[in-house]
C-alpha cells in the first residue's frame, strides 16, 4: 500500500508539471481607431492558482484577473483578454500581460482613420485596354497600407502608392492597373486598408461595369468601418 501511495503520488506531480500554465494566444503589437474599442490578446491555458495580470509598460497596473484596478476603460473579456474602450492616442504604448512566471509585452498603435475612402477608374474600363483604379484614403494620420482583391481573392499585381500632405494628416492614394476582358463585367474589386494587428480598418468595393469608350457611367462604392457599413451609388 505505501509503494502504490508513492507511485500516486508521484504520478500526481508529473500531472501537475504537465498543466503549467501557458499562453494559447500570446499578446501581439495590435492597432486602434481613435474613438474605437481595443483588444490586446492574452489567452491563458493551464491556470491553477497563479494570477493574470496586465501592467502598462511603465508598471501601472491595470487588470489583475478580471478584477479592473485601474480606469473603467479597461475590461477584461475571455482569459484574459485586454480592452479598452474610447482609445486616445494617450493609450499609445506597450502593455504587458503576465501570466504566473510567464510575460509578454505587447505595442498598441493609435492611428486617426482616414475620412473617407473612395474607389474610382481615371479611364473608362474599356476591354483589351489598360486603365487605372484609384483608391484613395483621404486625411489619414498615418498613412494606410493598401491591399488589393478581386472577386475576394488577393490580386497579385503590383500598384503604385503616394502620398501628398503635411503636418501628419496625408492623402494616400494606391493605383492599380488593371487590363480587364470581357469576363471582368461584373467583378468585384475591393480596396482595404490595413495597420499593425488592423487588417481590415477600411475598405471600399467597387463593380465593374464595362464601357465601350466614354465616361464611366455608374460606380457602386462599399465603405466598411470596424463592421458598419455603407453604400453610395455615384452617378
Amino acid at each position: 500500500m505505501i509503494a502504490l501511495s508513492g507511485i500516486i503520488v508521484g504520478l500526481a506531480i508529473v500531472h501537475s508539471s504537465m498543466a503549467a500554465i501557458s499562453f494559447t494566444i500570446a499578446p501581439y503589437n495590435t492597432t486602434a481607431g481613435i474613438g474605437q474599442t481595443a483588444t490586446l490578446a492574452c489567452i491563458v491555458a493551464g491556470k491553477t492558482s497563479e494570477s493574470v495580470k496586465w501592467k502598462k509598460s511603465d508598471n501601472t497596473p491595470l487588470t489583475v484577473d478580471t478584477t479592473v484596478v485601474g480606469s473603467s476603460r479597461y475590461q477584461v473579456v475571455g482569459a484574459y483578454n485586454l480592452t479598452i474602450s474610447g482609445v486616445t492616442t494617450a493609450d499609445e504604448g506597450g502593455y504587458v500581460c503576465d501570466a504566473g512566471t510567464l510575460t509578454k509585452t505587447a505595442y498598441l498603435s493609435v492611428v486617426d482613420l482616414p475620412t473617407n475612402v473612395s474607389l474610382y477608374w481615371s479611364s473608362p474600363p474599356i476591354p483589351g485596354l489598360l486603365a487605372n483604379l484609384t483608391c484613395k484614403a483621404a486625411h489619414a494620420n498615418p498613412a494606410p497600407n493598401f491591399a488589393w482583391y478581386k472577386d475576394d481573392l488577393l490580386y497579385g499585381a503590383t500598384p503604385v502608392y503616394y502620398t501628398s500632405g503635411t503636418s501628419g494628416y496625408v492623402d494616400a492614394y494606391s493605383v492599380l492597373p488593371v487590363r480587364l476582358t470581357n469576363d471582368d463585367q461584373s467583378s468585384r474589386f475591393r480596396c482595404q486598408l490595413e495597420y499593425t494587428g488592423l487588417s481590415r480598418a477600411m475598405e471600399a468595393d467597387l463593380v465593374v461595369v464595362l464601357s465601350s469608350g466614354g465616361p464611366v457611367q455608374t460606380r457602386n462604392i462599399l465603405v466598411i468601418v470596424f463592421g458598419a457599413f455603407l453604400s453610395v451609388l455615384l452617378w
